[in-house]
C-alpha cells in the first residue's frame, strides 16, 4: 500500500481518477468515486492529503459515533435481512469503517512525519483535541478505538497501536507548558485509567480466543464468567490484537504515575495476577512471550527504551518506541517495583510465580523415608529434600511449558540479584520449599533450565545466614549435589571461565557444610 507524505501530491492516480487506495477500498465496496456523507463527498484521496489535525479527529470521533455509540437501525426489509446481519456480525466492512481507517492512517503519518517543520506541533494538537473538556466526544476517541480494537481492520489496528504508543512516549515538549507530550498524555490516560487499562490488560486474551463476540472487546475480570452472556459466541483467535495491547502496555508503564497504579493494592490483583494466572501460559507462541516480556517490565519496574511498536514511524513495519526513561524515573520505578515485590510476595512469588510459572509438566512429589522425592518423567529421582516432619504442600502443583519456565527462571534470576530487591532475595532463598523446587529445576532435562537454575541455586549455597532447614537439605544431599554439579554443563568449563569458577566455589562450599550439634 502506497501512503503519500504531507503535502505530497497523488502521482500514482489513473486516468479515471483512482488513487493508491483504490485497490484497498474495493474491498469494503466503496470504488474510487468517493463516500456519501449527510453534507458533503469525502473520497480516499481528500482524507490522504489532509493536513488538518482538528478536522481529522472530529471525524474520528464522528465515525466511532455512527459505527459503536449510536449505530443506524438495522433494516427489516425481508430482502436484506441476510446482507444487514452479515454487516452487523462485520462492522469492518461498512462504509464508515472504512472512513475511519483512513483517517486513523492519516493521523498516524502526520504524527509520525519529520521531514517537514510545519507538522512538529502535530503531536500537541492531537493531544490538546484528545483532552479538550469541552467535547466528550473527543476524550473517548482513544477509550472508544481500544474497546474495540479487535473490530477494527487489521491496519488499522496497528495505526491504533501506534498513535497511543507515540503519545506515550514522545518526548517533545508540548507547545502549552513546559511537560512533555508523553507527560501530558500520562495525565489524559490517567484521567480515564479504568476505560483505558482495561481493553489493554483484558486484551491478551484475543491471542486465543474472543469471549463476547465481534461486536466488543470489553473483556470480563478474571473472576466473571464468560458464559454469562447468552448471546456470546466463540471468536477465533486475534493474536495481533495481543501483541498491540502489550506494546501499548509496556508504554504505559514506562510513566512512574500510571506504573504506580497498575501496581497498587487497588488495581494489581485485576492487572497484574492475570498475567501469572493466564496470559503466560497461552498456546500461542508470540503471545505468551511477549505477555512475559510485560511481566518482566511489571516485577521489575524497567522498561527498554526501544520496545517494538507495531506498524512503526515510516506507515509500515516495524519501528522502535520514541525516546527513553531518564535515570530518575528509571530507579523511582525500580524502587517501586521492589516495594511492590515486597508487599506481595506470598500471592506473586510464592502463590503464582513458583507454582504456575516454575513448575514442570507432569511432576510429582511423594513421600520417600519421611523426606519429599521429586520424580521426573523418567522415572529417575531428583535430589530429596531431607525433613523429619511430613513435608508441605508440593510446590509444584500445576504446568508450564518450556518457554515459560525458561523465561521464568531467568526473571527470577533477575530479580533476587537485583540490589534493591534484597529483602526480597533473603526471604526467597532462606525457604526450604523454594530451595526444593531449584533443585528440580537443576536436574531439568533441558540443558538451558539447568543451566539458569545453577544461577539461582548459587544464591542459596552463597548465603553466609542460611536457615537450619536450608543447611540440613543441602547436607543431607551432599554427596549427590557434588557428584551432580561436577558433571552439570562440563563442557562449558574451557570456554566460560566466570561458570567454571562459581561452579567450583558452590561445591567446595557445600562440601565444607556440617549441621551444628
Amino acid at each position: 500500500m502506497a501512503f503519500h507524505t504531507p503535502g505530497s501530491t497523488n502521482t500514482s492516480g489513473n486516468a479515471d481518477g483512482s488513487s493508491a487506495f483504490g485497490g484497498w477500498l474495493g474491498a469494503f465496496g466503496l470504488g474510487v468515486i468517493g463516500l456519501n456523507t449527510e453534507h458533503n463527498i469525502e473520497t480516499a484521496e481528500s482524507i490522504e492529503r489532509c493536513d488538518d489535525v482538528q478536522l481529522l479527529l472530529n471525524g474520528i470521533a464522528k465515525d466511532l459515533n455512527v459505527i459503536y455509540v449510536n449505530p443506524p437501525p438495522a433494516t427489516t426489509d425481508i430482502d436484506t435481512v441476510e446482507s444487514s446481519s452479515s454487516s452487523s456480525a462485520q462492522p469492518a466492512e461498512s462504509p464508515q469503517m472504512a472512513l475511519l481507517a483512513l483517517r486513523l492512517t492519516r493521523t498516524k503519518l502526520l504524527l509520525y512525519d519529520k521531514s517537514d517543520t510545519k507538522y512538529n506541533d502535530v503531536p500537541s494538537q492531537v493531544l490538546s483535541i484528545l483532552s479538550s473538556s469541552s467535547s466528550q466526544h473527543h476524550q473517548n476517541i482513544i477509550p472508544l478505538l481500544l474497546q474495540h480494537l479487535n473490530t477494527l481492520p487489521f491496519e488499522s489496528r496497528k495505526d491504533v497501536s501506534s498513535i497511543v504508543c507515540f503519545l506515550l512516549c514522545c518526548n517533545t515538549t508540548s507547545s502549552k507548558n513546559n511537560m512533555t507530550i508523553s507527560q501530558e498524555f500520562a495525565l489524559y490516560v490517567q484521567s480515564k485509567y479504568e476505560d483505558i487499562m482495561n481493553p489493554i490488560v483484558y486484551g491478551y486474551r484475543f491471542g486465543l480466543i474472543s469471549p463476547l463476540g465481534p461486536d466488543s472487546m470489553v473483556l470480563p475480570s478474571p473472576s466473571t464468567s464468560s458464559t454469562s452472556t447468552e448471546s456470546s459466541q466463540p471468536q477465533p483467535p486475534k493474536p495481533d490484537v495481543a501483541l498491540h495491547c502489550g506494546s501499548m502496555l509496556r508504554s504505559t508503564l514506562r510513566h512512574p504515575t500510571l506504573y504506580q497504579l497498575f501496581i497498587s493494592p487497588s488495581y494489581a490483583p485485576k492487572y497484574v495476577y492475570p498475567f501469572l494466572d493466564e496470559y503466560v501460559h497461552l498456546p500461542n507462541f508470540d503471545v505468551a512471550s511477549d505477555a512475559i516480556e510485560t511481566l518482566r517490565v511489571i516485577l521489575t519496574g524497567c522498561s527498554s527504551s526501544s520496545t517494538p511498536i507495531a506498524g512503526g514511524g515510516d506507515g509500515g513495519g516495524t519501528g522502535t518506541e520514541v525516546g527513553g526513561i531518564s535515570e530518575q524515573d528509571a530507579e523511582l520505578m525500580t524502587r517501586m517495583a521492589s516495594e511492590f515485590l515486597e508487599r506481595e510476595y506470598e500471592s506473586v512469588l510464592m502463590e503464582r510465580f513458583n507454582r504456575k510459572l516454575l513448575s514442570k509438566p507432569k511432576e510429582k512429589v511423594i513421600p520417600v523415608n519421611n523426606t519429599a522425592a521429586a520424580v521426573s518423567n523418567d522415572g529417575n529421582d531428583v535430589p530429596p529434600s531431607s525433613s523429619t516432619t511430613t513435608p508441605p504442600a508440593p510446590t509444584v502443583l500445576t504446568k508450564s511449558n518450556y518457554i515459560t519456565r525458561r523465561m521464568s527462571i531467568q526473571l527470577l534470576t533477575t530479580i533476587l540479584l537485583t540490589r534493591i530487591n534484597y529483602n526480597v532475595m533473603i526471604k526467597y532463598i532462606s525457604s526450604r520449599s523454594n530451595l526444593v523446587l531449584i533443585m528440580l529445576l537443576l536436574r531439568d532435562t533441558s540443558p538451558h533450565i539447568s543451566l539458569d537454575a545453577f544461577h539461582v541455586f548459587k544464591i542459596f549455597v552463597a548465603n553466609p545466614s542460611k536457615p537450619p532447614e536450608v543447611v540440613k537439605i543441602l547436607v543431607d544431599n551432599k554427596v549427590k549435589l557434588c557428584k551432580y554439579l561436577s558433571g552439570l554443563h562440563k563442557e562449558r568449563e574451557a570456554s566460560d571461565e566466570q561458570f567454571r569458577d562459581e561452579k567450583a566455589l558452590v561445591i567446595s562450599t557445600i562440601e565444607g557444610l556440617e549441621m551444628d550439634a
